[in-house]
Formats: C-alpha cells, sequence, structure tokens
C-alpha cells in the first residue's frame, strides 16, 4: 500500500493519499500543479519537502506514460516495445503479444510509430508502460483527445491490468472514465479537495445555492451526476466573486444586454456582448440560406480510398450540432470541406449560402482547430489583438481585461483550459453567424468545460449555428442534436 503522509512538495500542498494493490485511482482536477505534483512523486522524479512517501516500488517496478504517449516516432510499434524492454532487461514475448492483440495493434507491428493515429500512440504507450509487469502503473491522461473506440481499448487494458495485482495511477479529464475506479483524487490547484469513490464523491458533494444553479443554467442541467459533484466541489473552494470573475471571462458582464432571439427563419443577427462591444457588425448571410450548413450526398476520395460516403447533414442558425465517431470516422474531412481546405470529390456543400471557402462565409465564420490555433509565443492580448486586425474588429473590453490578467506571458505558458478558452474568444470576437470547433474542450477540467458550454449556449441563443467535433461521449448530451459517423458514413 503506497501511502502519502502529509506529502508536500512544489506544486502540492501537504495531502494525505493511500494507493491500493489491484486497484484503478483516477486523478481528475484543473490541469494545474496538483496532478504534476502526485504523478511526479510516484514516479520518483520529485522528492517531498515536508511529509513522507511510503512503500514507493523502485524505479525498475514502475510503469509510466507521459500525456503525449512516450512513443519514438522514428521506431516501429515492435522496436518500440523492445527498445523499452532493454530498459527493463527482459523482453517477454507471448507478454507483447497479449497486448497488442488486447490493443488490437497486433497488425501494425512493422509501422512506423509516427504513422500511427493519435489512439494508437496512447495505445502503445500503454503498452509500453506495463510491458514489464510493473508494481506501480502511472499513466498521464492516456485518454485525452482519443477515439471513443481506443478510449474503451485502453481502460480495458487498465483494469487488466489492476486485475493482475498492479496499483494503477491515472490523470484524466474524462468523467465518465473514472465512475468505475476505486478511487477519485480531486484537486484544485495546489490542492486535493477530496478523495473516495463515485458514489461518495456524489453524495459528499456541496450543495449549490438556488443563484448560482440558476447562472450555472442548461450545461449544468445537462451534466451527468459525477460531473455535477466535481463542478460543485470546484466550485465552493473558489472564493465567492469566482462566478462574477467568469462571466467577466466570457464578456458577458452584468452591464451585458441580453442577446436577441432570432425571430424568423433565416440567420440571426448576433447580438452578443462580445459583438456589441467591438464595434462592428457582420453582414448577415443571404435570405435563402435558411440552413448556415448543408452537407448533401458529400463524399471524398484520396486515391482509392473514400473517406466520405453520401454524407449529409445541416446546421440551422441557434443551434448546435455535434460530430461523434471514432478517428478515421469523417469527422474532420467534413470540417475540411466546409471551410474551404478541402475539395469534395462529388455532393454538395452551401455555408452560410455561400461556396465553402469564399471570402464571404469566411467572414462570417469562426473557426476554433484542434491543435488550438494560437500563436505560442504571443501573451493572450497579444493574440486576440492580432487575430482582431485580421477581422478589421475591436478586441471586447471585457475579454481584453481578461487577457491581460495573464501579463505579458507567452500562451504556450498557460493552461491548457486557459488556452481553449481563449482560442474561443479569438474565433468569435468578429461575431460569426457559424462557429466550427474540432474538439473543443479535450483536455479540460469539469469547471472549464461547463464554463465554454455556457457561454456556446449564449452564442446559440442569439441565433449563432454551432458545429463541434468531439470524442467526449457526455458532451454529446450538451449538443441540440448529434451526428454520428462511421467508416465515412452518418449511421
Amino acid at each position: 500500500m503506497i501511502s502519502f503522509e502529509n506529502a508536500r512538495c512544489a506544486g502540492l500542498e501537504g495531502t494525505c493519499l493511500t494507493f491500493a494493490p489491484a486497484s484503478v485511482s483516477s486523478i481528475i482536477g484543473d490541469g494545474a500543479s496538483a496532478k504534476d505534483a502526485i504523478l511526479a512523486l510516484l514516479n520518483h522524479r520529485r522528492r517531498p519537502s515536508q511529509g513522507k512517501v511510503s512503500a514507493l516500488p523502485e524505479s525498475t517496478q514502475i510503469g509510466y506514460m507521459p500525456s503525449d504517449s512516450g512513443t519514438w516516432p522514428n521506431l516501429t510499434v515492435a522496436e518500440n516495445l523492445r527498445f523499452v524492454a532493454k530498459i527493463f532487461g527482459h523482453y517477454d514475448d507471448a507478454r507483447a503479444q497479449q497486448l497488442l492483440k488486447a490493443a488490437d495493434l497486433d497488425r501494425f507491428t512493422n509501422r512506423l510509430a509516427r504513422n500511427l493515429s493519435g489512439g494508437m500512440r496512447k495505445k502503445l504507450g500503454v503498452i509500453m508502460a506495463a510491458l514489464s509487469e510493473p508494481k506501480l502503473l502511472v499513466l498521464d491522461e492516456p485518454t485525452t483527445g482519443v477515439d471513443p473506440d481506443s478510449r474503451t481499448a485502453i481502460l480495458a487494458l487498465l483494469k487488466a491490468e489492476a486485475a493482475r495485482g498492479a496499483t494503477v495511477v491515472v490523470a484524466t479529464t474524462y468523467i465518465d472514465e473514472a465512475e468505475d475506479s476505486s478511487q477519485i483524487i480531486l484537486t484544485l490547484g495546489s490542492r486535493v479537495m477530496t478523495t473516495g469513490t463515485s458514489e461518495q464523491l456524489i453524495a459528499c458533494a456541496p450543495q449549490l445555492d438556488e443563484q448560482t444553479v440558476a447562472n450555472l443554467g442548461e450545461p449544468w442541467q445537462r451534466s451527468a451526476p459525477l460531473e455535477r459533484a466535481c463542478i460543485a466541489w470546484q466550485l465552493c473552494a473558489q472564493s465567492g466573486s469566482d462566478w462574477q470573475g467568469f462571466s467577466t471571462e466570457l464578456g458577458q458582464g452584468a452591464s451585458d444586454s441580453a442577446p436577441a432571439q432570432p425571430t424568423s427563419s433565416t440567420p440571426a443577427q448576433p447580438t452578443s456582448p462580445t459583438q456589441a462591444d467591438s464595434g462592428k457588425s457582420a453582414t448577415a448571410p443571404s435570405p435563402q440560406a435558411q440552413d448556415l450548413i448543408s452537407v448533401q450526398g458529400l463524399r471524398k476520395r484520396f486515391g482509392d480510398f473514400e473517406a466520405l460516403k453520401g454524407v449529409s447533414f445541416t446546421v440551422s442558425p441557434g443551434e448546435i450540432v455535434g460530430l461523434i465517431g471514432a478517428n478515421g470516422a469523417g469527422k474532420s474531412t467534413s470540417m475540411r470541406i466546409i471551410l474551404g481546405l478541402e475539395a469534395a470529390t462529388s455532393g454538395q456543400v452551401s455555408v452560410l449560402g455561400q461556396r465553402p471557402g469564399s471570402l464571404q462565409a469566411r467572414k462570417l465564420l469562426g473557426y476554433v482547430p484542434q491543435f488550438v490555433g494560437l500563436a505560442p509565443s504571443l501573451s493572450a492580448s497579444e493574440n486576440l489583438i492580432f487575430n482582431a486586425r485580421q477581422y478589421q474588429c475591436q478586441v471586447p473590453t471585457q475579454v481584453g481585461r481578461w487577457a491581460s490578467s495573464f501579463g505579458a506571458s507567452p500562451v504556450a505558458n498557460l493552461s491548457l483550459s486557459t488556452r481553449r478558452m481563449l482560442a474561443c474568444m479569438n474565433a468569435t470576437m468578429h461575431a460569426p453567424q457559424l462557429l466550427i470547433m474540432d474538439e473543443p474542450t479535450s483536455g479540460m477540467d469539469p469547471l472549464a468545460r461547463l464554463r465554454l458550454w455556457q457561454y456556446l449556449r449564449q452564442l446559440a441563443s442569439s441565433g449563432v449555428g454551432i458545429l463541434i467535433s468531439t470524442h467526449y461521449s457526455s458532451e454529446a448530451a450538451q449538443c441540440d442534436r448529434v451526428v454520428r459517423m462511421r467508416a465515412g458514413q452518418v449511421i
């Protein structure tokens, strides 16, 4: 039994924790220092400055997977496994084959790691960490950004490792993954707020007052019980003024007027606070364009490979539509065609009544890419100012004030949740009619994810149509409609 006895180190306040053999412990938090510090203590990369860590195995008995999967891109799958086996001094071919088959990677042993999909690389990273049958298995967000099928395979691998007696500790941003854990460790900043099973966290969660629940709005009502519990713990650990601080973050201060509701079948002119403060209004699209996005019979070929096979869907004003599916389902290809970055082989695509990629459509469109799309060496304020110049608009006052609170620090140094929120502000300050987002909440903590969904709900209420792709299955509940794709088709 590994134990932290009032253990304290850089990034972690004094805390007491235990990690039992044959169990899975999940760490959920805001992406700040506590999670990293706990993993570093478990992995011998950091020592406690106060207190102690007891019964920690030797380094040779610990398997570790970093958040970037830890694979070597220029080695094949088989070479990656043999290389890591040399580090531990033993290679068990039967064990390797067993893990590869369980992860559905046994067909790709000769493929270079750099040519694997993101989900396949993460599965390989888990196998590399588990190959030597370690007593302790430590994994840093092994499923972030991974499609549902790969997530299922990774979770099965972790459960199998716990079943053989290993102590498994995994950091995750996916609340549904933590539900079956033996223990959930909920962190905020440098503190561990609470620990327990999902049932215990739900039963003991702080009760929010009616006004706070009302402020949280529809995204709160659509959230699952454990996610609500985690959000309640996070909210109650922060200052009483934090809700107003959040409103300022999104440019939705108390002085801002409520957004106008669309009154006809034509796309409404958004009057969100970001637009009202920008001093520049976008031109409404053609009255004939009832759907902001219309995709009909879309097909796309790359040589002999047919990536899209007759895909059809629409996005209407004021509607949030989710694209759900595994890697290779066709989500990104569909988005790239809608954005005008790829040309369709056949089929019809209309964006804001225009052809994809037209200048008129681009002026009325906001886009948040999966990789965030910010200039990493610029500060938060500089990113907003640069983008505002491209769209010939002003940075909304309150959004600019929020960005200024991060000072001159490059955005590369900010938390992922902050960068994703900044990317959303960047994409909407010119008051677009249509917002397209590719995995915008990947890696965000529960409260930050809720805050972003509140903002998206306000945009939708002002008539903005939103197309969002996600691997986070429970996030489908936040969408008005879901288009589920598989192998290039809508299923």
